[in-house]
């Protein structure tokens, strides 16, 4: 999530400020960039990440709320062969500009 948070901030900043690119596209091959490399960083930190990972895949869309709503989407994941925690927020308006986000990572308490 926080990939694609990011993607979407440095998609919309180059369209405008700079005039470039498709703003859906950009944000999802950009997001799927920094995700793996985000991914393969972690394997590489964590090597038993590579033997214990369970990728599910889904196919839900994103949709708006209502003009005069606000949207929070979160995600969580845990990696229990390092005793590791991470969730994640994006707040959205009726537009599906990104209001507030948050990115939390952390030791897993048992």
């Amino acid at each position: 999530m926080a990939a694609v948070a990011w993607s979407v901030c440095v998609q919309r900043n180059d369209r405008l400020w700079n005039s470039n690119g498709n703003l859906c596209l950009g944000v999802g091959q950009t997001g799927l960039d920094i995700l793996a490399k985000w991914q393969a960083a972690q394997i590489s930190r964590h090597p038993s990440l590579a033997r214990s990972h369970n990728h599910q895949v889904t196919d839900s869309r994103w949709t708006m709320p209502p003009k005069e709503f606000l949207k929070c989407n979160l995600d969580a994941a845990i990696f229990g062969s390092i005793s590791v925690m991470g969730t994640g927020f994006v707040i959205r308006d009726g537009l599906g500009v990104v209001v507030w986000l948050l990115e939390i990572e952390g030791p897993l308490y048992s």
